[in-house]
């Protein structure tokens, strides 16, 4: 006798494990991509780059002076009006003494180049009006060469604090000592950073954190889909045969299950 094709009902099975880890590797590394990307920047540069306008009074600057001139006022106010989150420390050049010699032997040739101060703060001057919203620190660098950053007013730094300043050369500076030798040093504009997070962190972390939902929201869909139709053979071959079945395939089983259980029961004990 022909066996019967028997449909069961659906039952949910667990997805394999493969398709649930690529499809959380491709979310998680979406959101890791998402997290990278940044506003546009120069090429090569930490910094967005300055307008021509700008670049054009920063040429104007007269060195070995001090900071009374427009080159002056067109740089620190690009350096007010910048938005923190284009600044990228990465794409800066850290500043030592070699750098800084250069700068200074050459102030027509760096005139607004960019660069990443790091040093120990020595001392720090706030500038009378109009330019009373801007400070002038003076900066050694970790090989002992000093600088002068000046940067938008932040909260007061004690003489030792260790500070990190995204900036653009500015021109040369001069000065004598008390015994008349004349020193001079390269001078910068820029805006002081922080070592906390960039403030680019908060909206990142939101946007992995929704991924991450979408991502347990869709294996959740995963895990409770219905796998589909199984079916299973039986041979009416091994089906009693003084009693008779229901036709209906599904009535068929319960009454086979039905048996099984009235058997068990009735079964003496080992």
């Amino acid at each position: 006798m022909p066996a019967a094709m028997i449909r069961l009902k659906p039952r949910a099975r667990r997805p394999g494990r493969i398709p649930v880890i690529g499809l959380a590797v491709f979310l998680v590394a979406g959101a890791t991509s998402v997290a990278q990307a940044g506003p546009a920047l120069a090429p090569d540069d930490g910094l967005p780059a300055l307008t021509p306008a700008r670049m054009s009074a920063l040429e104007t600057a007269i060195d070995d002076r001090d900071h009374q001139d427009s080159a002056f006022q067109a740089l620190m106010q690009g350096m007010i009006e910048l938005d923190p989150t284009s600044i990228d420390p990465g794409g800066l050049e850290p500043v030592g003494r070699s750098r800084a010699l250069e700068f200074a032997s050459d102030p027509d040739r760096h005139r607004g180049v960019s660069a990443l101060i790091v040093g120990r703060l020595e001392q720090s001057h706030p500038l009378p009006r109009p330019h009373d919203a801007i400070v002038e620190w003076f900066v050694r660098l970790p090989d002992g060469h000093p600088v002068a950053v000046y940067v938008p007013r932040v909260e007061d730094l004690e003489p030792g604090a260790r500070v990190r300043v995204a900036a653009r050369f500015y021109k040369r500076l001069a000065g004598s000592s008390r015994d008349g030798t004349v020193s001079n040093w390269a001078a910068f504009g820029g805006r002081a950073l922080g070592d906390a997070p960039s403030p680019d962190a908060r909206p990142t972390l939101v946007v992995l954190v929704v991924v991450l939902a979408v991502a347990w929201w869709l294996l959740r869909r995963l895990v409770a889909r219905p796998a589909g139709l199984r079916t299973r053979r039986i041979d009416r071959a091994t089906l009693p045969k003084d009693e008779d079945l229901p036709t209906d395939p599904l009535d068929a089983l319960d009454e086979l299950a039905r048996r099984s259980d009235d058997s068990g029961r009735k079964a003496p004990p080992p």
